[in-house]
C-alpha cells in the first residue's frame, strides 16, 4: 500500500479505516500530516508481511490502536513496529503467524493489550514479551502452543503487570508450575479446551492474585492426582473456577462423561498416610530383593562364568536375527484410528481403504471418522473413544495436516494415552515431502526414534509400500544392530 501525498484538512484526523480493501503490501513510510491519528484499522485485507520499520517514518507518534487482524500475515520482520511510541492496542488475530520472538515485538514497551489469537503459533521463544512492562491483556487462544509443566516461566517474563492471559484452544497439557513468579498480578486465566488431564496444587497456589480460571472442555483424569481439586472447589472461595460443575472426567474410562458436580472423590479411596506406608514397604522389599538378586548373580557368574561368556559370544554372533515381540492379546474394534486432514480424504478413501479393508486376507478394519462416528467427525468424545477402541493410530502427514488444529490435537492426545509406550502403536505415513523444520516440535518429538512410510510418487513402488504398511499392522518385528534394538525400515 503506497500512501498518497498529504491532504489539507486532515491534520486533526483521529481514525483511519482501510478495512477490506484488498491491500497486499504495507508501506507507510511516506505518510505525513497525520500526526493526530490515534486509530488505524487494516482489518480484512490480504497482507502477508509486516516489513522492517514499516511505521518508523510515518509520523504516527500518537497512534494508540492498530488493527491488523483477519489478514494473511505469516512474516513479521525485526523492529516492524518501531516508531509507534504511543501504541496501546495491537490486534493481530486471525493471521498465519507461527513463531514469536523478542525481535518481532521489539519497541512495544507501552503496549496494554496484544491479541494474537487464531494464528498458527507453535513456538514461544524465551524473553518474547520481556520489554512489555505495561502489558495487561495477552490473548494467545486458538493456536498450536504445547506448554508443559517443565517449561520455564521465563517464556512469560517481562509483562509482570499482566492481569489477563487467554490460552484457550491450544495443545497445552499443563502449564509451567512457577508461572505465578513471572506473572504475580495475573487475575484471569483461560485454559479451556486444551489437553490438560492433571494440574497441581502448587501451580494454583503459585498464582497468588488469581481470581478466575476457566478449565472447561479439558480431558480431566479423575484419579488421586486431582483429589485435592475437589476439596479446593468446595472450600476455596478466592479463585472462581468458571463452570466447574460442568467439567467432565475423561479418565479412567469407567468415569468418562461424569461431570464434577456428580463425581464423588471418596470412591478414589486416596489415603495419603497409607500410600506413604505402602510406598516405604514397597521400597524396602524392592531393595532387599535387589540385594539378593545381585548377590545370587555374582555367585552364579563366578561358578558359571565360562558358560556365560560362551553364551554371550554365540548371542553376539547372531547379528541381524529377527526377534518377534509379543503383543498383548487384547480385543480391539479397529486395527487403527485414522488421523488425517480433510484435504487428504481422497487418498484415504481412494487409495488406503481399498488396500487394507477391501483386499485379499488378511484385512484390517480402519476407524474412519466420517463413516464410523455417530455424532460427527469433530466430536472430541468420539475421537477419544475411537482411540481407545483401536490397536494403533495412523497419522497421514501432509502440509495440510500441520495446519490443522484438530490433527495436532489428535497427535497430542495420543501422547497421553497408551500410544507411545510401544513405538509401533503409532504409524506415520508422509504423503508429501515435509521438511523437519516445518514440523511443530510436538510432532518432531513423537516421531523421534520412530520409522515412517513415505507415499511413493512412482506407481511401480506402491506395491512394496502397501506390503510394508500391512506388515506394520502385524506383530512388531525388531532387528538387532550392534548393541541396539531398532525397528526395521519399512
Amino acid at each position: 500500500m503506497h500512501a498518497p501525498p498529504p491532504m489539507k484538512g486532515l491534520s486533526s484526523l483521529k481514525t483511519v479505516s482501510m478495512a477490506s480493501n484488498g491491500i497486499q503490501m504495507l508501506n507507510l513510510t511516506n505518510v505525513k500530516g497525520l500526526a493526530e491519528v490515534s486509530n488505524i484499522k487494516l482489518t480484512g485485507n490480504t497482507l502477508e508481511r509486516i516489513p522492517f520499520h514499516a511505521f518508523a517514518m510515518s509520523s504516527l507518534v500518537k497512534l494508540e490502536e492498530l488493527k491488523l487482524d483477519s489478514n494473511k500475515i505469516s512474516v513479521i520482520d525485526e523492529d516492524a513496529f518501531a516508531g509507534l511510541p504511543s501504541l496501546k492496542v495491537l490486534d493481530l488475530h486471525g493471521n498465519m503467524i507461527q513463531v514469536l520472538n523478542k525481535e518481532i515485538l521489539h519497541q512495544l514497551e507501552y503496549l496494554d493489550m496484544l491479541n494474537l489469537s487464531n494464528n498458527a503459533i507453535h513456538t514461544l521463544e524465551a524473553q518474547t514479551f520481556s520489554e512489555m512492562k505495561d502489558l495487561h491483556v495477552l490473548d494467545l487462544s486458538q493456536n498450536n502452543l504445547t506448554l508443559t509443566a517443565e517449561m520455564p516461566a521465563s517464556l512469560f517474563t517481562g509483562p509482570e503487570n499482566l492481569t489477563s492471559l487467554y490460552l484457550a484452544q491450544n495443545l497445552i497439557s499443563s502449564c509451567p508450575e512457577d508461572l505465578g513468579r513471572a506473572l504475580p498480578y495475573l487475575q484471569h486465566l483461560d485454559l479451556q479446551r486444551n489437553n490438560i488431564s492433571v494440574f497441581t496444587e502448587k501451580f494454583l497456589k503459585g498464582l497468588g492474585s488469581l481470581k478466575e480460571i476457566d478449565l472447561s472442555g479439558n480431558p480431566f483424569s479423575c484419579t488421586c492426582d486431582v483429589e485435592w481439586l475437589f476439596d479446593w472447589l468446595k472450600k476455596n472461595s478466592t479463585v472462581a473456577f468458571v463452570n466447574w460443575k460442568e467439567y467432565e472426567c475423561y479418565y479412567p474410562r469407567h468415569s468418562r462423561g461424569v461431570n464434577f458436580e456428580h463425581f464423588n472423590p471418596e470412591v478414589l479411596k486416596c489415603d495419603e498416610g497409607a500410600d506413604h506406608t505402602q510406598l516405604g514397604l514397597s521400597l524396602g522389599i524392592s531393595l532387599t530383593l535387589a540385594v539378593l538378586v545381585i548377590v545370587l548373580a555374582a555367585v552364579l557368574y563366578y561358578h558359571c562364568r565360562w558358560r556365560v561368556k560362551y553364551g554371550w559370544f554365540v548371542l553376539c554372533g547372531k547379528k541381524g536375527e529377527q526377534v518377534e515381540q509379543k503383543v498383548e492379546d487384547e480385543y480391539f474394534k479397529y486395527e487403527a484410528f485414522l488421523s488425517y486432514c480433510s484435504n487428504d480424504r481422497w487418498w484415504v478413501i481412494d487409495e488406503l481403504l481399498p488396500k487394507v479393508e477391501n483386499c485379499p486376507p488378511p484385512t484390517y478394519k480402519m476407524c474412519l471418522d466420517i463413516r464410523d462416528f455417530e455424532d460427527g467427525p469433530k466430536d472430541q468424545n468420539n475421537i477419544i473413544a475411537a482411540m481407545d477402541e483401536s490397536r494403533k493410530t495412523m497419522f497421514v502427514i501432509s502440509s495440510s495436516f500441520l495446519r490443522s488444529k484438530r490433527c495436532l490435537w489428535e497427535l497430542e492426545m495420543s501422547k497421553n494415552k497408551r500410544y507411545g509406550k510401544n513405538k509401533d502403536d503409532l504409524i506415520f505415513v508422509l504423503l508429501e515431502n515435509v521438511p523437519q523444520t516445518k514440523m511443530p516440535k510436538s510432532l518432531q518429538k513423537v516421531m523421534m526414534g520412530r520409522k515412517y512410510l513415505r507415499w511413493p510418487e512412482d506407481p511401480r513402488q506402491r506395491d512394496a509400500f502397501w506390503q510394508c504398511l500391512r506388515e506394520s499392522f502385524k506383530t512388531n518385528i525388531f532387528k538387532r544392530q550392534g548393541n541396539r534394538i531398532e525397528m526395521q525400515q519399512i
